[in-house]
């Protein structure tokens, strides 16, 4: 959970079967963003400390700011996503339909 929306309560994070990402006001229940990730399944997602959010699919792993763009993309068959580390040196960890885990940090922007 992170607070997108800036009212000082953290929102929840959902992936759907559809390929949406769709955000939640947790009092009110209310859809606060949706966005579109890719025409498959979300297998899994990770908040990041800063707002950013990992998610996995069957094309890979896309990583989406806080405001829900696009930053990222790593074609790779997914199965299971994490984070490893803190806000100031945080890594997506990821492995794959083989076993293989995979490391990738972002630049802090």
């Amino acid at each position: 959970m992170f607070d997108f929306n800036g009212d000082g309560r953290q929102d929840l994070v959902v992936g759907y079967k559809d390929g949406f990402i769709r955000i939640y006001n947790i009092a009110s229940g209310e859809v606060i963003k949706k966005v579109f990730t890719a025409p498959y399944p979300i297998k899994g997602l990770k908040i990041l400390d800063d707002g950013k959010i990992a998610v996995i699919s069957p094309l890979g792993l896309t990583v989406f700011d806080k405001k829900l763009n696009e930053i990222c993309f790593q074609q790779l068959n997914a199965d299971a996503v994490a984070t490893l580390g803190s806000n100031e040196n945080e890594s997506i960890v990821v492995s794959d339909d083989q076993g293989v885990v995979h490391a990738f940090t972002l630049e802090k922007q």
